[in-house]
């Protein structure tokens, strides 16, 4: 069904909604389709490494087509699918909300982040990895808060927005993340949108590196 799930035990889920790559020849695409955020699957699954290695096992929801026909990070009223791809963009938030509400049944708190990658937007580029939370809106238990401030001790880190540091709102949260977060944060999910540089974060030099940081910070937080 195209959604790449590892299950995990801990209370961390990590989707990643933008970096498929499987095109199918002679299907229905959509007209308007931005790019693939590459490298952040390895990205996800070298911090899901890390993280397992620390005692720390998050489940990883990947999805794997190409957002030509599908872009699981909008709502359904913008269109996210090209006609005939309805149930694989249903299938990868099924998945999301079957981790979350077994995690919930077990645990008082969980978190989620959905990672992304930007490449030469205006004022994010100063800057090595952009949160959003809808203003903290979708973390009431402050997670995005202190991971921010951890990863700020060795990262350039901000809030979207911020217009003091010249970020806007473009990244201040997406569907997925704003969806659980309203969905389940009431019952203890914390949930945000981690975008990355994708040359100072995910470059070959550099994105194992960061990778572990995260998943180190991760788990220090958990």
């Amino acid at each position: 069904m195209y959604t790449e799930v590892i299950l995990g035990s801990s209370p961390i889920l990590l989707t990643v909604p933008h970096d498929g790559g499987i095109k199918i020849p002679g299907a229905a695409v959509r007209k308007e389709a931005a790019p693939r955020d590459e490298h952040t699957r390895e990205f996800t699954l070298s911090c899901a490494s890390e993280l397992s290695r620390l005692g720390v096992q998050p489940t990883v929801i990947i999805f794997t087509l190409d957002r030509s026909h599908v872009d699981a990070n909008r709502s359904p009223r913008r269109n996210p699918f090209a006609p005939g791809f309805e149930e694989h963009y249903q299938f990868f938030h099924a998945a999301i909300d079957d981790s979350v509400h077994r995690a919930l049944q077990v645990t008082a708190r969980y978190l989620h982040i959905d990672l992304h990658a930007y490449v030469n937007s205006p004022g994010p580029e100063d800057y090595d990895m952009v949160i959003g939370s809808k203003q903290h809106k979708t973390c009431p238990r402050g997670s995005d808060k202190k991971i921010a401030e951890m990863l700020g001790r060795e990262y350039r880190a901000v809030f979207s927005p911020d217009p003091l540091q010249r970020i806007d709102s473009r990244f201040s949260g997406g569907w997925i993340s704003c969806r659980t977060g309203k969905t389940y944060g009431f019952r203890g999910l914390d949930s945000f949108q981690l975008e990355l540089n994708a040359t100072t974060c995910l470059d070959s030099s550099h994105r194992m590196k960061t990778s572990i940081r995260l998943a180190h910070t991760l788990a220090e937080c958990m």
